[in-house]
C-alpha cells in the first residue's frame, strides 16, 4: 500500500474539543476559552476512524513513538533500515511498512556520516537510487536551535505529505534557552509538556513519528520494558509505541520489545547484527539478556562456555533468515550466516538446494560481477522508488 502525496485523511476539526470565548474581562485584556468537551452523539456520527498504519503492529499514521536503547547501540542503523524500509514498502524487523515519504531530523550524525550509513544499508536491502522527493534530511547537528524550523517546515508540507518522520535524539525537542524555558529531562511535568509538543507536530502532519532516545544508566535486564529509557516516566506515557532495544547475552545480538497502545501485545524477538543489518536470530531465547544469570540446567557446549549449541537451520529457515525478494550477494549472506556458525560451503549448498527446488534464484552478473541470491524471479523485480 502507498500513501498518496495529498492529505488522505479527512479533517475532523469541528468533532475535536471545542471551546466558545466568554465575554472580554473587566478592564480589557483577552477573553478566557472555557473548556468544552465534545458530546459522544456528536462523535459517533462523525466517521472518525483510526489512520492506516505505516509500521504495521507499531505505528499508525499521526501516531508518536519512541525507539530505545542504550548508546552506541546502532539505533542510528535501526534508523537507516526504517527509512529504506518505508520507501520500498518492505518489512522493517518483521513488521511491515506502509510506502512512502520520509523525513530524518538527525541532530547527532555529521551530513556526510548520515550518507555513508543510508548508501550502505540501501546498497545492503538491494535500493537503488532514491528518487528526488522521496526522503528529506534536517541534519541539526551543532543547531538544534533550529528544531522548531524544521517542524514549521514539515507542516507546510501539508498532512499526509510524510508517511514517516524520524527525530534522532529526542533532545532535539529540548527548549533551545534553558533560561528563558527551564527544561528538567526528569521532571513528569516538563517531560509532559515537551511530549505535548511532539504529539501535535505527528497530528499536524499526519505522519507516524519516531523519536529516538537513549536508555538509563546501569544494567536493563531487570527493568520492565516501560521502565527503559532516560528521564521522566511520562515519556513512556505519553507515545503510542514504545520500542525497546536491549544487549542480548550473546554478544553482537538484541532483544527487541515493546509495548504499544493501538496493536496487539508484542512479543521480544532476537536480532544479530551483521553489518550493516540487524538480522533475525530466531535460534536465541529473548529472555536470556545480558547480564542476567543462565539457568543451573542450561546446556551448555562444555563447562563454563555459557554459550549453547546451535541447531541447523531446515532450508526453509535458511531462506526466510538469510534471501529476501531484494538480491544479495553471495558474500554478504556468507557473512550473515558465518553469525550463526554456518559455515561459507555450508551456505552454498542450501543456497544450490534452494536454486533446484525454485525457493530462490540465482543471479549471475557481468563478469567481474558478484553473484547474487533473491526470492523473487528475476522477471518480477522492481527496484524503482518512483510514486
Amino acid at each position: 500500500m502507498t500513501l498518496p502525496t495529498e492529505n488522505i485523511t479527512e479533517e475532523h476539526s469541528e468533532y475535536a474539543v471545542k471551546s466558545e470565548q466568554s465575554p472580554p474581562p473587566e478592564g480589557g485584556g483577552q477573553p478566557e476559552t472555557p473548556f468544552r468537551p465534545i458530546d459522544y452523539a456528536d462523535l459517533a456520527r462523525s466517521g472518525l476512524e483510526r489512520g492506516p498504519a505505516v509500521i504495521d503492529g507499531i505505528q499508525r499514521q499521526g501516531s508518536a513513538g519512541t525507539l530505545i536503547s542504550s548508546s552506541k547501540a546502532r539505533k542510528s542503523w535501526a534508523v537507516a533500515a526504517l527509512i529504506a524500509a518505508v520507501l520500498e514498502g518492505t518489512a522493517w524487523f518483521g513488521h511491515k511498512t506502509t510506502r512512502g515519504r520520509v523525513l530524518l531530523v538527525d541532530g547527532e550524525l555529521t551530513l556526510a556520516t548520515i550518507k555513508w550509513r543510508l548508501n550502505r544499508v540501501f546498497q545492503a536491502m538491494g535500493i537503488g537510487q532514491v528518487p528526488p522527493d522521496r526522503l528529506h534530511i534536517c541534519c541539526l547537528r551543532g543547531r538544534t536551535r533550529e528544531m522548531p524550523k524544521a517542524m514549521h517546515w514539515a507542516r507546510t508540507r501539508g498532512p499526509g505529505y510524510f508517511a514517516s518522520i524520524i527525530v534522532d535524539p529526542l533532545s532535539c525537542f529540548y527548549p533551545s534557552d534553558p533560561e528563558t524555558a527551564p527544561f528538567d529531562e526528569n521532571s513528569n511535568a516538563d517531560m509532559r509538556r515537551l511530549m505535548d509538543d511532539a504529539i501535535t507536530f505527528a497530528e499536524d502532519t499526519r505522519a507516524a513519528l519516531t523519536i529516538v532516545h537513549h536508555a538509563s544508566k546501569g544494567s536493563q535486564f531487570e527493568k520492565a520494558v516501560i521502565d527503559v529509557g532516560s528521564g521522566a516516566g511520562a515519556l513512556v506515557r505519553a507515545v503510542d509505541a514504545h520500542l525497546v532495544f536491549r544487549p542480548h547475552r550473546e554478544i553482537d545480538c538484541v532483544v527487541l520489545d515493546g509495548v504499544v497502545r493501538d496493536f496487539p501485545e508484542l512479543l521480544p524477538t532476537c536480532y544479530r547484527w551483521s553489518f550493516p543489518l540487524y538480522i533475525p536470530a530466531p535460534e536465541l531465547n529473548p529472555n536470556d539478556l545480558a547480564g542476567r544469570r543462565p539457568p543451573r540446567n542450561q546446556t551448555q557446549n562444555s563447562p563454563g562456555d555459557g554459550k549453547s549449541k546451535p541447531t541447523p537451520p531446515t532450508l526453509d529457515e535458511f531462506i526466510m533468515r538469510y534471501v529476501s525478494s531484494t538480491p544479495k550477494e553471495l558474500a554478504f549472506i556468507q557473512a550473515q550466516a558465518r553469525q550463526s556458525d554456518l559455515r561459507p560451503k555450508t551456505t552454498e549448498q542450501l543456497l544450490r538446494e534452494a536454486v533446484a527446488v525454485g525457493k530462490a534464484f540465482k543471479i549471475t552478473g557481468k563478469p567481474g560481477k558478484p553473484t547474487s541470491y533473491t526470492t523473487a524471479r528475476p522477471s518480477q523485480m522492481a527496484f524503482s522508488l518512483s510514486p
